[in-house]
């Protein structure tokens, strides 16, 4: 028996009706997944505190679930920052993976000048979709200009947002971010 493409369609909708009206989620069906993204995972910001980070050389060394994550960040005289890509030289054992960005702290949090934002987050497949999630642990280790001017530790508390992009298409784990404040030079 061949159906119609229309009349799959209306079925579709009388038997979603009933259900998206008392669901939270935009499917009735297990693995009608939504496009919404998640920005799970875990953030720490390195900034100049009271001061900009300008003329200077930032190395920062992370410690992510027994991985090691390096990246060299450069800022000038006006302030202006750029960091090289960052690399693992040991991957960590929960799979997370690292983004490095620069941008002007006063768009984070309340800090002057511009700050290095690490993300760290890791991803991994559902049936229909995908699980975010951040690291255990970050140790954290700052060197400006070849002297250590900071060390921190994190261990992130993450809250989990279920099958947030639909039923049976993954979690979104995130944590609060955190703020690294270098002293001044």
């Amino acid at each position: 028996m061949k159906t119609s493409t229309r009349a799959g369609l209306l079925t579709l909708a009388l038997l979603c009706a009933p259900a998206a009206t008392l669901s939270t989620t935009t499917g009735c069906l297990v693995g009608e997944c939504s496009l919404v993204g998640c920005i799970g995972g875990f953030t720490v910001s390195v900034d100049g505190g009271d001061q900009p980070l300008v003329s200077t050389l930032l190395h920062i060394v992370a410690i992510v679930d027994g991985g090691r994550f390096e990246v060299d960040c450069s800022f000038d005289d006006t302030g202006n920052g750029t960091c090289g890509d960052g690399s693992f030289g040991s991957e960590p054992d929960s799979g997370v993976d690292a983004d490095v960005s620069v941008a002007l702290a006063d768009e984070f949090e309340p800090a002057v000048g511009a700050a290095v934002h690490l993300h760290f987050e890791g991803s991994s497949r559902t049936r229909f979709g995908a699980d975010q999630f951040g690291p255990d642990q970050v140790e954290l280790e700052v060197t400006r200009d070849g002297m250590v001017v900071a060390n921190a530790s994190f261990t992130p508390e993450y809250t989990v947002s279920e099958d947030f992009n639909g039923k049976g298409c993954g979690d979104c784990s995130q944590a609060s971010p955190e703020q690294v404040h270098l002293p001044p030079p």
